[in-house]
């Protein structure tokens, strides 16, 4: 997430969201006067047992209606989205071994997740297919093209899309494709083989933070150095096994980078360079398996918290670029793993809710209540604000001197911040409780759940509840690491991966020395300089505990306080005829591509739900056509593009590949829901 702002610009000109911070931090404290919201999760069910391990995957489109407003650069983030460029996704890989223990992994092409999404699922999951929250693993890329207002407290509702709120719509749109996603994966389990790698991709990020990072590593962000990065790609490999022959399930890979491949300018919705790598991916190995169901492939982000893509210019031929580098090592330690899969991997899984503030931790105390610092409303480097550079908003505003827990942090908003914003510590005293009477706290997020997956010998997977920077990256790895070995004899280590943006979201994480430096990262570390330090800790201690009595430890049930909830998606009667095909054409190709097919339709009116976005895909001789790349030629990859130009009027838009060989009688097919197709006139390549 890049910047938390007053203003944002709309057609290049600045316009004012409020009447400066004190203001709007007012508009917020006055959302919350309303019940909690109450998840309570039922009873787990009990799978039988199993030969072996068994696995099933399942992918879901969780692209929400047009009008949802975009997640992310917040302060010039689209009001509301105006088309498609990669789908949003949710991938599920579904894991039972032998004794019948489960677990659930979650990819969900989102800006972050929500702690109350992630408690609705499971509220869902558990009684059906086994699966509670502490086997439910809800992980988000952090693209900045996602929608907003799904959260559980009302902070990033208000401050973290381009259009303030809590919308229940979207919540239920996720809670019940998650849920029946992961239900579709456990139920096609198949026998099934696993195993985990790394491999090295450079070239593909970069440190946006050097100077922090340099306060923990001096040799850190040298010129030519990778030590200011961790350039490590960590795979699981997945396969189906069959009378002995194994084929080709799934692929999950962690690499740590953040979401801002294109810039805060961007309408579309769209999955980033994470999108990319995945249908990249999938494409590489179903070229290489023919004849087999696609692979599915997930891509998680790990420690990004200081790390940005390598690109030259934002834009989505970056977004390619980078992401097919991704894919084409990831395709690497894939290839790598060949006949070296683990039929009958131990799963296990430890689970701790903590209430954050005030927890300890061997060198002090997490503070008892949120704050944001100054740098971050300036945002970071990737989209900064239109505050940045004015009124003492810059990257390393620090007070001279450490005062109470927060230390060198300078509150946005002044002292204001504090009694503005609903604490728990002490509500009574706020402007809230003032106005409203009611002790209701639920600005920031609270709870902060730690999970770690062990997967037999091959792969440990530890989350974190935010964006950890490169640094606490690197100690949860080690701590994690050192601790799987206290309670394992086996010989072969496993691979560590730590998961960013995992089962909820309270913003940033940073190490002390980093903290001190008030970067825009130190800034959005809500908590204080203790925070990542009880992350590495809780962490550890859930590793110490993996396999043995008492290893979750949360409660099934948890209150939330998104906000009032208001419908911000359109909700209008969708209109059963009346579509048609206005314009094709084939536009010459340029020196950089070989050009592009726009097909301009009649599609619904702006404030009319349709439910999913129309859908296209290439047909050549009435056949639909694959791609060089062995990617069919359709909107579930990334040459296609949907536009709401106004009104009712829609453009698809293929971007023709380069190594396309010559094709003849060609249409874009435009399908809808229950509706009759559409189909553009014909053409030729």
């Amino acid at each position: 997430m890049k910047t938390l702002s007053t203003r944002r610009l709309r057609n290049g000109k600045a316009t004012q969201r409020g009447f400066g911070p004190s203001l709007l931090l007012l508009a917020m404290a006055l959302t919350g006067c309303h019940k909690p919201w109450v998840v309570n999760e039922p009873a787990t069910s009990k799978p039988q047992s199993a030969p072996a391990l068994l696995a099933g995957v399942a992918e879901t489109d969780i692209t929400p209606a047009m009008e949802a407003p975009l997640f992310g650069y917040s302060w010039d983030a689209a009001k509301k989205a105006s088309g498609v460029w990669t789908r949003l996704k949710a991938r599920v890989i579904a894991l039972q071994d032998a004794r019948g223990e489960r677990l659930a992994i979650v990819q969900t092409d989102l800006g972050a997740v929500s702690g109350f999404v992630h408690r609705r699922v499971a509220e869902l999951a558990a009684p059906v297919d086994g699966i509670s929250a502490d086997r439910l693993m809800i992980a988000a890329t952090h693209t900045h093209a996602g929608p907003g207002g799904y959260f559980g407290e009302q902070f990033f509702n208000v401050f973290g899309a381009g259009r303030s709120g809590y919308d229940p719509a979207i919540v239920e749109l996720l809670v019940v494709r998650l849920t029946a996603a992961i239900h579709r994966a456990f139920s096609e389990m198949a026998p099934a083989a696993l195993g985990a790698t790394e491999v090295d991709v450079p070239d593909v990020s970069r440190n946006r933070s050097c100077l922090a990072r340099l306060l923990d590593h001096p040799e850190a962000c040298v010129p030519g150095s990778s030590s200011d990065v961790d350039t490590k790609l960590r795979l699981l490999r997945v396969d189906r096994v069959e009378a002995g022959v194994s084929s080709p399930l799934a692929a999950l890979f962690v690499f740590g980078v953040h979401g801002t491949s294109l810039p805060q300018t961007n309408q579309l919705y769209h999955g980033d360079l994470h999108g990319v790598a995945a249908r990249a991916l999938s494409a590489l190995v179903g070229k290489a398996h023919p004849g087999h169901a696609p692979m599915l492939a997930a891509f998680m982000n790990g420690a990004e918290g200081d790390v940005s893509p390598a690109y030259i210019k934002q834009g989505e031929d970056e977004a390619i670029r980078l992401g097919e580098n991704i894919a084409s090592k990831a395709l690497t330690a894939y290839v790598a793993l060949d006949g070296k899969l683990d039929p009958n991997p131990e799963l296990l899984h430890a689970y701790r809710e903590i209430e954050l503030p005030r927890t300890k931790t061997a060198t002090g105390s997490v503070c008892s209540s949120a704050e944001v610092g100054v740098p971050t409303i300036g945002g970071a480097e990737d989209g900064r604000s239109p505050l940045y550079g004015k009124f003492g908003v810059y990257e390393g505003r620090r007070r001279k001197h450490a005062v109470g827990c927060q230390g060198v942090k300078v509150p946005a908003g002044g002292f204001a911040q504090d009694w503005l914003l609903v604490q728990s510590d002490d509500p009574g005293g706020s402007l809230f409780h003032l106005v409203t009477g009611q002790d209701e706290p639920g600005t920031f997020p609270r709870v902060a759940p730690f999970q770690v997956f062990s997967l037999g010998s091959a792969m440990v997977l530890a989350t974190i509840p935010g964006e950890p920077t490169t640094e606490v990256g690197a100690r949860v790895r080690a701590g994690v690491a050192l601790n799987w070995g206290l309670n394992k004899a086996s010989s072969t280590k496993p691979i560590v991966a730590v998961v960013g943006l995992a089962n909820e979201y309270l913003y940033y994480l940073t190490t002390p020395g980093e903290y001190t430096a008030q970067h825009y990262e130190g800034g959005s570390t809500l908590y204080g300089p203790e925070e990542s330090v009880a992350a590495v800790e809780q962490l550890e201690a859930a590793t110490k505990q993996l396999g043995q009595p008492g290893a979750q430890i949360y409660s099934s049930y948890r209150e939330f306080l998104p906000g009032i909830g208001h419908t911000l998606a359109a909700r209008g009667t969708c209109p059963t005829g009346g579509w048609r095909v206005t314009q094709t054409r084939v536009l010459s190709p340029s020196v950089a591509d070989r050009g592009y097919v726009k097909v301009s339709f009649n599609g619904p009116q702006e404030g009319q739900n349709c439910g999913r976005q129309p859908a296209a895909r290439i047909l050549c001789g009435a056949k639909p056509l694959v791609g060089p790349d062995g990617m069919l030629e359709n909107d579930d990859g990334y040459r296609f593009q949907l536009h709401r130009l106004h009104s009712d009027s829609w453009e698809w838009t293929w971007r023709i590949p380069k190594d396309l060989h010559t094709v003849t009688d060609c249409v874009m097919e435009i399908t809808r829901d229950n509706q009759p197709s559409l189909v553009s006139r014909s053409f030729s390549l």
